[in-house]
């Protein structure tokens, strides 16, 4: 079988037989359409990101749903990990399922009155879709494999760097084969790839040698683990069949892990709670951060709300507190403006990159709200009026950090931190629907929540198109001046 090798230390792997190319670290094949952010989301920046997306470009890469799938008698694939599954024994059926709870599931959906034993063990690997291979040649782990990797990796964290308390033996071995490979997904990929108000430069760490210790022994915490890492392969795998079986597992783990953070909190605060449960709970706080984003984004409510979830991780970790931020606005606002106009003059103009094109739209914004909006008629306006334009100072100050580097603790930084210094005004502004605060923070969405999704933040996917939507149907119809100053915002 030919395949072609691309990128440093050989990353990917084209395979022109199914027309699907495999990133090879992560074990997967991946869609053409997500390679670049995935590229990025592995820290392979600009200039060799573009030379692999251009020789990536002259390969015939098939979309999903046109892969071939390889004869069930074919040998594995080098590359891709080889699965423990299921071939349901039905006459004329034969699907397949990596856990015998789907194939459980699917025999008394579809086969009713058909014994759930009615298939057969088999070997899977998958593309976009699973298939069925032959005996395992040792491209990738098995269940018992990951589950010793994983014990193993457990004994040296513990001999690393023992905590205060002893913990009760790992309960590994009640978990079937697709819980394990969540738990090896978080290990070798979500922990990278999340953030942690703790020690915001040294996430990796924080998440695979202190909390997946504590998780252990909080079946809680560990379920908040899991379901991070289900929902992060639903997002970033692109495999159709089996994004539903994700979100839903991670739905399951999340409302586990929800129950218990919940108890665990109330128990933290006692006189009872151990230093072991008081770390947990920051551990679950963190998780809670990233779960109640992602809710959002699946069920949008109040604009404000989501506003105020993303800044909880900048106050977490900054040193500038929610009280000093707004103690004196006047001089927030004077300072804003002066920091505004540096950055500003500073940019070249002749430069075309998509900071200069950013900042030359933000700095062009408040005349174009003036000639929507018309002049402030009394002092309330007035006082509105310097907030909303205090407050694009603040994001051209703000998009300045966020776009320093493509690293994601950068642009979630940036993102967060306007959320940070913005006046209390403002989220009033917007919680009352007020057109010109609106205006702003779709322009907020559109540079820093989109900065963020692209530069990694996968938790967020989606997120900068869904507030502005809702900020289109917050907007007066009726207005079409008011429409356009976001309109180019959704193209």
């Amino acid at each position: 079988m030919s395949a072609t090798k691309l990128g440093p230390q050989d990353m990917l792997e084209y395979i022109a037989q199914y027309g699907v190319l495999i990133y090879r670290k992560c074990q997967y094949a991946i869609q053409k359409s997500a390679v670049e952010s995935h590229l990025l989301r592995h820290k392979i920046y600009r200039e060799e990101r573009q030379k692999l997306m251009s020789s990536i470009s002259q390969l015939k890469i098939f979309e999903p749903h046109e892969v071939p799938l390889p004869a069930s008698d074919s040998s594995p694939i080098d590359g891709l990990p080889v699965l423990d599954g299921f071939r349901c024994s039905v006459d004329g059926c034969g699907s397949l399922f990596v856990s015998s709870k789907r194939m459980n599931h699917h025999q008394k959906e579809r086969h009713a009155g058909i014994h759930p034993c009615s298939a057969r063990e088999v070997k899977l690997q998958t593309f976009f879709r699973v298939f069925e291979v032959t005996e395992a040649i040792h491209t990738g782990m098995s269940g018992i494999e990951m589950q010793a990797s994983i014990l193993g990796e457990i004994e040296m964290l513990e001999e690393q760097e023992p905590v205060q308390q002893p913990l009760p033996k790992p309960f590994l071995t009640d978990y079937e084969t697709e819980t394990l490979t969540y738990f090896y997904w978080f290990n070798t990929q979500t922990s990278l790839t999340i953030p942690c108000t703790e020690r915001p430069r040294s996430a990796s760490h924080y998440w695979k040698r202190e909390v997946v210790p504590l998780a252990f022994s909080k079946r809680w915490l560990m379920c908040g683990l899991l379901g991070l890492s289900a929902y992060h392969l639903a997002v970033t795998n692109n495999q159709a069949m089996l994004e539903g079986d994700h979100t839903e597992n991670s739905s399951q783990f999340f409302s586990v892990f929800s129950t218990g953070f919940n108890e665990a909190k109330i128990c933290a605060l006692g006189t009872e709670g151990s230093e072991v449960e008081k770390k947990a709970c920051i551990a679950g706080e963190q998780i809670d951060y990233v779960i109640s984003c992602i809710h959002w984004n699946q069920s949008p409510s109040q604009l404000e709300s989501i506003m105020i979830i993303l800044r909880r991780f900048y106050i977490r970790h900054c040193t500038l507190s929610q009280d000093d931020s707004h103690s004196n606005e006047a001089g927030i606002q004077n300072e804003a403006f002066e920091r505004a106009s540096m950055i500003i003059q500073k940019s070249p103009p002749s430069n075309s990159g998509p900071l200069s094109v950013l900042l030359t739209r933000l700095s062009a914004l408040p005349s174009r709200m003036t000639e929507a909006f018309g002049r402030p008629e009394n002092v309330r306006d007035i006082g509105d009026v310097l907030t909303t334009i205090s407050d694009i100072a603040i994001l051209i100050e703000c998009c300045e950090i966020g776009f320093v580097s493509d690293d994601m603790r950068v642009a979630l930084e940036g993102m967060t931190m306007w959320l940070a210094k913005i006046s209390d005004r403002f989220y009033q502004m917007v919680s009352i629907h007020d057109p010109a605060a609106l205006t702003v923070l779709a322009h907020w969405a559109a540079s820093l929540v989109e900065r963020a999704e692209k530069c990694g933040c996968w938790f967020l996917e989606g997120l900068a198109r869904t507030i502005i939507l809702q900020i289109v149907e917050q907007l007066p119809a009726d207005k079409p001046a008011i429409i356009g100053l976001i309109e180019s915002l959704m193209k």
